[in-house]
C-alpha cells in the first residue's frame, strides 16, 4: 500500500512539473522597435513585415503602437523582409527569427537618402 501510494504522489509530482512549462516556449515573438534619431520612437509608423517568396502567406501590415513598437508571433524560423516608414523617413532590412522574443530596431532616416536599405517600392 505504502509503495503504491508513493508511485500515485510520484507521478503526480512528474505530471505536475510537465505541465508547469512555459507557455509560448515554442513560439517565434518579433517586436520591431521604430525610431529616428536613432532614440525617438516614432508612432503609428507603416511597417511590413514579408517573406519575399513567392506564395508566401508571411505578409503583414501593422502600425507602430504609441511606444514605437509592433508586437508578431510565428509558429517556426523564418527570415523576414521588414519595412518601415513614415513621411518623410524609411528604413529597410531583415531579420532571422529565433525561438523566443527577437527585437528588431529600425532607425529610420530620410527616404533620399541611399543608405536606407531600401532598393524598391515593394
Amino acid at each position: 500500500m505504502k509503495k503504491m501510494f508513493s508511485a500515485i504522489i510520484a507521478l503526480l509530482l512528474l505530471w505536475s512539473g510537465t505541465s508547469c512549462e512555459q507557455e509560448g516556449e515554442d513560439e517565434y515573438r518579433l517586436t520591431v522597435v521604430v525610431t529616428v534619431q536613432d532614440s525617438i520612437r516614432v508612432q503609428n509608423a507603416l511597417v511590413r513585415v514579408w517573406v519575399p517568396l513567392e506564395n508566401s502567406k508571411i505578409d503583414e501590415y501593422r502600425f507602430t503602437n504609441e511606444q514605437g513598437e509592433i508586437e508578431l508571433k510565428f509558429d517556426s524560423p523564418v527570415v523576414l523582409d521588414v519595412r518601415a516608414g513614415k513621411a518623410p523617413y524609411k528604413r529597410c532590412s531583415f531579420v532571422e527569427l529565433r525561438r523566443g522574443d527577437n527585437i528588431k530596431r529600425m532607425n529610420m532616416i530620410p527616404s533620399n537618402n541611399d543608405n536606407t536599405g531600401c532598393n524598391e517600392n515593394p
